[in-house]
């Protein structure tokens, strides 16, 4: 009886003890959550809370849960805009779950680190990423993966690399809606809306940002509902749907200020004001632009600060208080010290432009507006450069890789080729010696066949090019040169017979028809290479076709190529003319690159383009193309050999041996 009664107190006890246990972790978890949920407002009692969470994870003898407190304050710091303590504290995450053996936890701690130095080193970042994914793939952490693609996502979408980036979301995006995590998947859905945005796809993007909204009102992530309703407002207004524009910044003030991060109500504010104006309402634009300044202010976000002055230019212009105008541009542009954006200076150019000729300031307005222009023109040479330099970087990368799956290929392939020839050297002897003569034979006959229908189809190329360049250049004259000088004509009589005054339109025809003989001569020879030299003209042709198409040019030209004579020159810049010529019309290629060295054995000439290569068509202008390069290249020099290969793009060497 001692026994049944000593028993029942003891589960008594265990019950009493577990329940209390219970309750304790589910208190846990709502500090947790309290705590990843705080806003800039509840700065003090995010340590209160989390001081109190890490003594009862302590208690319950939960390391994983007093580590990730840790993090939850690296990532209030890196909200917060701190970025030295958000390290900090990730570190700090990182060290204690080393000590209780959490590879997880420091796999998540260096995912965040690492979106931190993306923001200045991407290639670095990129590298750092992959590995990152591979070890949270392996050991099967699936938000971790998630947070991982959408940071590699990211930085292809800072390359201007769309597709890749939509590719590395979408994976992400399938593990978040497998694992059913609303929170990554409202997450992932913004971030795909915001590619699309940029891509024109206004409606597409509406649909993901409506849908993400949903997941992040479910989940109750208040910084990404933010977010998105901050985004919904930028779509309507592009779509001039002000009305709702104006309803989605005005439900985002409430966040904003629950929140309470300065920067959060201040670019809500700026956005606001902004749709005000589009809807005319200058007022109310002033007043939310006026508190604007005074957030922006106060978390010196100067980036913002600029586009907020900008804004209240703007509303003062619409007022015709050019004078404050004046003063709020400055003010914008006394920020560029600390924040130097050149799209905001383009703006404020064009901004004082607009001001100068509403004050009939024609001169001054036509200076800020060919500046605007300077700047747009700069802008657009600086990104097609690193666009060119981030596509070079992927491109070698992804050769480099293709040449050691290459070598390991070889490697395996000559291992078996070696054990067949050991069990059957003699038999492949007597079938060689066998096969050599007939095979030999056939080739030089299969050779002279083909050489002759090559040069047949050649000869009969060329006349039919020839005939198709003489139609285009007689429809040129008649079509376009014969009906400007008829109109000149019809001017010039009618101001004889002294039915027409004003004979200034007279002068922007002739100026038309002198450009236009040019532009036919220049399609005939490029005689300015005798002016200008090979080097400048090739130069010339790449930057007149990147500012007519998308594709990036690229070269590299040694100088002492002008040493050779004006006809081989020639000879290079046509075969360099009729490659560029194949890529804009066949090989749907983003960027190009031209490669011509000189040394003391000769002239190296590489095209290359990363399009999709050659096709298999006999009877496609490809062939005529490659015949007329190597015709070419027989007057260039007879010790030449060209070479091409059409896999991962097309690639052109011409070598003088």
């Amino acid at each position: 009886m001692k026994s049944l009664l000593t028993c029942y107190l003891f589960l008594c006890a265990a019950f009493v003890f577990g329940q209390n246990r219970t309750e304790q972790i589910q208190a846990l978890e709502n500090l947790k959550r309290i705590i990843r949920q705080s806003t800039y407002n509840d700065s003090a009692a995010v340590f209160f809370n989390g001081e109190k969470a890490i003594q009862l994870a302590k208690k319950l003898n939960r390391h994983h849960d007093e580590g990730k407190i840790y993090q939850y304050y690296g990532n209030f710091y890196y909200f917060s805009s701190n970025e030295k303590k958000a390290k900090e504290y990730y570190q700090k995450s990182i060290d204690f779950a080393l000590k209780y053996g959490i590879p997880e936890l420091v796999n998540s701690n260096k995912i965040r680190l690492t979106f931190i130095l993306s923001e200045s080193n991407k290639d670095k970042a990129d590298t750092l990423f992959q590995a990152l994914l591979n070890e949270a793939l392996k050991n099967n952490y699936p938000k971790n993966a998630i947070e991982v693609y959408n940071g590699i996502g990211s930085i292809y979408e800072d390359r201007k690399i769309r597709d890749q980036a939509l590719e590395y979301y979408l994976k992400g995006l399938q593990i978040a809606e497998k694992n059913n995590f609303e929170y990554l998947q409202g997450m992932l859905l913004n971030n795909i809306g915001l590619l699309k945005l940029s891509n024109n796809q206004d409606k597409e993007a509406l649909k993901d940002f409506e849908k993400a909204l949903i997941f992040a009102k479910n989940a109750q992530e208040y910084r990404l509902i933010f977010n998105l309703q901050n985004n919904l407002g930028l779509i309507n207004k592009k779509l001039n749907l002000t009305e709702k524009s104006i309803e989605y910044y005005t439900k985002n003030k409430i966040y904003a200020f629950k929140l309470g991060f300065p920067t959060a109500k201040g670019v809500t504010l700026l956005n606001l004001a902004d749709s005000y104006i589009s809807g005319g309402m200058y007022q109310e634009a002033e007043k939310n632009i006026n508190e604007s300044i005074t957030y922006l202010k106060q978390s010196n976000n100067y980036n913002l600060l600029q586009n907020a002055y900008l804004i209240k230019s703007k509303i003062t212009t619409h007022a015709k208080n050019y004078e404050l105008s004046h003063l709020m541009i400055d003010s914008c542009l006394y920020y560029q010290k600390f924040y130097n954006d050149p799209n905001i200076t383009a703006m404020a150019h064009l901004q004082f432009s607009e001001i100068h000729e509403l004050q009939h300031k024609y001169e001054r307005s036509l200076h800020y507006f060919k500046s605007y222009h300077r700047i747009q023109d700069s802008l657009l040479s600086v990104s097609n450069n690193e666009n060119f330099t981030q596509l070079q970087v992927l491109y070698d990368k992804e050769n480099d890789q293709k040449k050691i799956a290459t070598q390991k290929t070889a490697n395996s392939l000559l291992i078996k080729d070696n054990q067949i020839k050991k069990t059957n050297l003699r038999v492949t002897v007597i079938v060689a010696v066998s096969l050599l003569l007939l095979i030999g034979g056939v080739i030089v006959l299969r050779y002279s066949i083909k050489s002759k229908k090559q040069q047949h189809l050649f000869s009969q190329k060329l006349i039919e090019t020839l005939d198709q360049e003489r139609s285009r250049i007689s429809k040129d004259i008649h079509d376009d040169l014969g009906q400007i000088l008829s109109v000149i004509k019809s001017k010039n009589h009618l101001q004889n017979i002294r039915k027409l005054d004003v004979i200034d339109s007279i002068d922007a025809d002739l100026a038309e028809a002198i450009n236009l003989t040019r532009n036919i001569s220049h399609s005939l020879h490029p005689y300015y290479i005798s002016k200008i030299g090979l080097k400048k003209s090739i130069i010339a042709l790449l930057q007149k076709i990147q500012t007519s198409s998308d594709l990036i040019c690229s070269y590299t030209i040694d100088d002492e190529i002008e040493m050779y004579t004006l006809d081989q020159k020639t000879q290079i810049y046509h075969i360099v003319q009729e490659c560029i010529t194949n890529t804009i019309k066949h090989a749907h290629a983003k960027s190009l690159k031209i490669t011509i060295q000189v040394s003391s054995n000769g002239f190296f000439i590489e095209y290359r383009d990363n399009g999709i290569g050659i096709q298999n068509d006999a009877t496609s202008e490809k062939g005529i193309g490659l015949m007329t390069i190597k015709e070419r290249t027989i007057i260039l020099s007879p010790n030449t050999s060209v070479n091409y290969q059409t896999k991962n793009g097309f690639c052109l060497t011409i070598k003088e041996n």
